[in-house]
């Protein structure tokens, strides 16, 4: 279906995310209001009717756009996104940097607290509990985790933000820019998250541009793999989630924001040609 007005992108793509805001917020909200009112995370992560909310909101950038992908580009252009998951003849270089990038961002930061600074591993970190009650073989599961995370939110909201919205704006502005929109309205929509789990909204909003900007390299030198999206996110659930000193750590936010700026000015960030759009969004 072809909308008349020629200004209908620019309004797709904010319908779109206020969509998705109001699609993942409905749920998220009454899940917030339920953490708030439980003794401990162990009662929530095992209620199913938690867990429900969590996923359906986590959800929502994909289920909308599938909605908004029908209405606006037709089926072609869905296939179009989902043949991009099959996009996986690549350099190993991008296997690399997918999977360790950020993992290697992170253990470097908890490295230099328990060097330089007060250990950040006790009770109650996520890797301490873990070898504490695995021990060394924590190594053997850390990449079940990951492959497991592959299936968790990069699944569920990629399609979404990577897979629609960011070769819309593509088609108006760079390659940085629309990461830096894409970081910046990505980082907005876990508000909800980031104020339940009581975490720095500054240095939260800041790590997700920086991630968004990360994402954004690799999609558009991958040829468009949706599969490198996913293998990123999922890094950056463990490297975050497990293997850092904490969300709000200020030396993991530094760290990666060192990253991001070297990528920008190596390889030309601004000028980084867009991913082959040809045949995507064709009936506009």
């Amino acid at each position: 279906m072809k909308i008349a007005n020629p200004d209908y992108r620019h309004k797709e793509i904010l319908y779109y995310f206020l969509c998705t805001y109001l699609f993942s917020w409905a749920f998220w909200i009454p899940s917030a209001l339920m953490f708030a009112g439980a003794e401990s995370i162990g009662q929530l992560i095992t209620s199913p009717l938690f867990i429900a909310l969590q996923t359906l909101g986590a959800a929502g950038p994909s289920i909308v756009a599938y909605f908004f992908l029908k209405y606006y580009h037709g089926k072609d252009a869905i296939r179009s996104i989902t043949d991009r998951y099959k996009v996986w003849r690549l350099e190993i270089k991008w296997y690399a940097v997918s999977i360790f990038l950020i993992i290697f961002i992170s253990l470097l930061s908890l490295l230099i607290h328990i060097v330089f600074m007060e250990s950040p591993l006790t009770e109650g970190h996520a890797l301490f509990d873990m070898y504490q009650s695995m021990g060394f073989f924590l190594i053997l599961i850390l990449p079940v985790i990951f492959f497991a995370q592959l299936f968790s939110s990069p699944l569920l909201e990629e399609f979404g933000w990577r897979g629609y919205a960011q070769p819309l704006l593509q088609k108006k502005y760079s390659v940085l820019s629309s990461s830096i929109i894409i970081g910046l309205v990505w980082g907005v929509w876990h508000l909800p998250l980031i104020l339940t789990y009581g975490h720095d909204i500054a240095v939260a909003l800041m790590l997700i541009i920086c991630h968004s900007i990360l994402i954004g390299w690799v999609l558009n030198s991958t040829k468009g793999s949706m599969l490198m999206v996913l293998i990123f996110h999922a890094s950056i659930n463990v490297g975050v989630n497990i293997l850092s000193p904490g969300h709000d750590d200020i030396v993991m936010l530094c760290l990666t924001l060192v990253v991001t700026l070297f990528v920008v000015y190596k390889f030309a960030y601004n000028k980084l040609i867009p991913f082959n759009l040809e045949g995507v969004f064709s009936k506009d």
